[in-house]
């Protein structure tokens, strides 16, 4: 259901019914949009399945991953081997318990490492040894026993740790640091072997987790009602610099939350144990056509694997016009990219009236920056550069339309293009 203005209406996705599901939004190729992981029985498709959806400007299409399908299960995701990219663990049930690590290759999540087999069961991602890692607490039903056990992610090596805390099946596990000491506690709820119960599990980490540094360079910029926002890789002692997730907060006052909330306080800590909205990604694009007229007050946190905050980089501010500028005399000309339709790569030829500093990027239709092609002064002339349909992090993008703006100091011009598989 789609939230328009806090009305939720159906958005007749075209989805298979299912039962006995375990659902998950996550944006597995860093394009800014939320893929969907679906399991279950499903009639629509002939019995068990498991696969992910990939979201396209709205439309989901399935990846046909050929992943393991089953009933009664769970899945959490994490950047488990520091790509830059986001992993998972699942488990459920056929006509016995499963369990895996699928690993994010540029998409392709048929490399597996073996995981504890759990149905009836949930899990959560984090940091539990405070090693750099992301690990999994998981809690389910298995041969009769009702468990909670620990999948400990070592530099890859994965070992499945038995903790001393009650098992349990139909229930919760969460993750978070409920006493801000610096490692995350476990709570786990649900039906034990002869009750049900709560337990909150403080965890005794020897050495505390430390939190990642602020963001650097954070900066924004304003392009036809597109807000852009870029900022440097923080560092972490723990987690790897490029499994650090980033909070964005964007508002129409200085520290508010209106435009793009951030689910932290003033001071940077977070209040719900989750990565940040932005992901792995160090740029994100808004269109912000709808506050014409207004301020905006931006800035961006760091997030490790133990959740563990950067406090918020210095807010940036920028004014949304109430009005489109009046275009300047053109002094420079960008020609049909070609081929157009094209695989893999396409040309982007413009001419220069003199020397100046153009950039050029490439957006979705959704107004989000994917690539920023050039930046930088070229001479007066004819310039050629071609686009060989990745994103800033050099993946290859879905198939689809996309717009090539050549900006200049004396205004802009745009161009589609379409990449089909």
């Amino acid at each position: 259901f789609r939230n328009e203005n806090g009305t939720f209406v159906d958005a007749t996705l075209g989805l298979p019914s299912v039962r006995f599901p375990t659902a998950a939004f996550i944006d597995y190729d860093n394009d800014g949009d939320h893929d969907l992981f679906l399991m279950g029985t499903s009639d629509d498709l002939g019995g068990r399945f498991a696969d992910i959806y990939r979201n396209d400007e709205g439309s989901f299409s399935p990846l046909s991953t050929g992943i393991l399908g089953g009933t009664d299960g769970t899945i959490a995701w994490a950047d488990v081997d520091a790509d830059a990219d986001l992993d998972f663990i699942y488990a459920g049930e056929t006509t016995t318990t499963f369990g895996g690590v699928h690993i994010n290759v540029n998409g392709d999540f048929s490399q597996t490492q073996s995981a504890p087999g759990l149905s009836f069961g949930r899990s959560h991602a984090g940091d539990m040894d405070n090693d750099g890692d992301a690990d999994f607490l998981m809690t389910g039903w298995v041969g009769g026993n009702d468990l909670t056990v620990i999948a400990e992610n070592d530099a890859g090596t994965w070992t499945t740790i038995f903790p001393d805390m009650e098992g349990v099946e139909q229930g919760s596990a969460e993750l978070a640091d409920f006493d801000n000491d610096g490692d995350l506690d476990a709570l786990i709820s649900g039906r034990g072997l002869f009750q049900n119960f709560t337990r909150l599990y403080l965890s005794q980490a020897a050495t505390p987790n430390t939190p990642p540094t602020v963001p650097g360079n954070f900066s924004v910029s304003l392009s036809n009602n597109v807000l852009t926002m870029q900022w440097d890789m923080a560092t972490d002692a723990e987690t790897a610099d490029v499994s650090l997730t980033y909070n964005l907060r964007v508002g129409t006052s200085t520290g508010a939350n209106d435009v793009m909330p951030s689910m932290s306080t003033p001071a940077g800590r977070r209040m719900v144990p989750a990565m940040g909205n932005a992901g792995c990604r160090t740029s994100w694009s808004l269109d912000v056509s709808a506050h014409a007229g207004e301020t905006l007050y931006c800035t961006v946190q760091a997030l490790d694997h133990g959740y563990a905050t950067s406090a918020f980089a210095p807010e940036q501010s920028t004014t949304v016009p109430t009005a489109a500028p009046t275009p300047s005399i053109p002094m420079f000309s960008v020609e049909a990219p070609y081929p157009n339709p094209f695989n893999p790569t396409t040309n982007i030829v413009f001419e220069l009236a003199r020397d100046v500093d153009v950039t050029i990027l490439v957006f979705d239709l959704r107004g989000r920056k994917v690539r920023t092609l050039l930046s930088g002064a070229r001479n007066a002339g004819r310039h050629s550069l071609s686009w060989d349909g990745r994103n800033d992090l050099h993946r290859r993008v879905a198939s689809g339309v996309y717009q090539v703006r050549v900006e200049t100091p004396w205004g802009s011009q745009q161009r589609s293009v379409a990449l089909v598989e």
